[in-house]
């Protein structure tokens, strides 16, 4: 009986045998009337911004100091690039903005030079003013997207070290300053010192 009903089902047949009812499959067009319903959903993938500093968020990140060091009898301009470069990481579709200015946070308001928004190294009552080293008694620095000396601003987005239209490098971008001095043989002798504040910002 089995192999009967099956040879009668392949030729899509409809019979009765020894009392056993044979359904033939349905055609493609029985299927057709047969409504058809659909229903959307949406995939959402929800990234946060995230902007870090050497691999930290937040401001309290100590790097090694630059130490411009001058030989006994030595003078003129010598310069020192950072150890450590700034890293900078985020994921911002518009980018960040990184600048340098003086960390109000440690300054010492008799180090400063308020009219000109800058600050001196300050040795004891000496200091080293804020320039271009253009003179003997000056320091400043340069990096990134400033390219020649200049003096390092107390606060404000001046000192643009970065500008970027977009995410940075999936590892970070490494920005890197350098800070130099110009003395003459007169310069007092002694160790000359003030604080710089790395700052990033996610671009609107």
């Amino acid at each position: 009986m089995t192999t009967l009903i099956k040879k009668i089902a392949a030729i899509g047949a409809v019979t009765a045998i020894a009392g056993v009812a044979v359904v033939a499959p349905l055609s493609q067009s029985a299927y057709a009337d047969i409504g058809t319903t659909q229903a959307t959903q949406v995939v959402n993938v929800v990234i946060p911004t995230s902007l870090t500093v050497n691999n930290q968020t937040g401001t309290d990140h100590s790097m090694p100091a630059v130490n411009i060091t001058y030989t006994a009898g030595q003078t003129g301009i010598q310069s020192q690039a950072s150890t450590q470069p700034v890293n900078v990481l985020t994921n911002n579709p518009t980018g960040y903005s990184a600048y340098l200015t003086i960390d109000s946070t440690t300054e010492d308001p008799g180090t400063t030079n308020p009219n000109a928004g800058t600050a001196n190294l300050v040795n004891g009552t000496h200091t080293l003013t804020p320039g271009t080293l253009s003179a003997a008694g000056q320091w400043a620095a340069q990096g990134g997207n400033v390219t020649t000396w200049t003096a390092v601003p107390l606060s404000g987005a001046t000192f643009i070290l970065a500008n970027t239209a977009g995410p940075s490098a999936a590892i970070g971008d490494n920005i890197t300053a350098t800070f130099g001095a110009n003395i003459n043989g007169a310069t007092p002798s002694g160790t000359y010192t003030n604080t710089v504040l790395y700052t990033a910002v996610t671009n609107p």
